[in-house]
């Protein structure tokens, strides 16, 4: 082991010898003499912008909980759950979707603020033999919801 750690040592000092220290200056390169600038006059030009076309970019917002993984965009929610939805409806003051899903777990309450309009909010809480998802809305909207490959699409009209 002795030997080893010696052997180390002086390999690593015959590297750090057989190359330049970037962080001293290189005696084979002068350092470069100081130069004149010659200072020519700058015409002001005027450049006329053309105009900028406005795109939307639809805004995205990814919430994970321990259930289930939401992905909202403007006007749907994509659902990726394992588990089966069992009952969904509509509490209208304030706008608010429901969404039961069949679940034995445990969990505590959790509650996420989402920055895509029109979604406000999203909670998500255990009940026994299910667990509740709401998706509180700025604004009044009708839904509908359906299945999709990794769970369910929910969209606004």
């Amino acid at each position: 082991m002795k030997f080893f750690l010696i052997l180390l040592t002086i390999t690593a000092a015959t590297l750090l010898t057989a190359r330049d220290n970037p962080f001293l200056p290189s005696p084979s390169s002068p350092e470069p003499l100081p130069s004149k600038i010659k200072e020519t006059p700058v015409k002001e030009t005027v450049v006329k912008e053309a105009p900028v076309k406005e795109t939307h970019s639809l805004a995205t917002q990814t919430v994970n909980f321990q259930q289930a993984r939401f992905l909202f965009s403007e006007g749907n929610v994509r659902i990726e759950s394992r588990d089966k939805l069992a009952k969904h409806f509509v509490i209208r003051k304030p706008m608010r979707i429901i969404l039961d899903f069949e679940a034995n777990a445990d969990f505590p309450t959790r509650k996420r603020e989402v920055n895509v309009a029109p979604f406000k909010e999203i909670r998500m809480g255990m009940h026994p033999g299910y667990y509740r998802i709401v998706i509180e809305l700025e604004k009044r909207a009708d839904y509908s919801i359906e299945p999709s490959k990794y769970g369910y699409t929910l969209t606004l009209k």
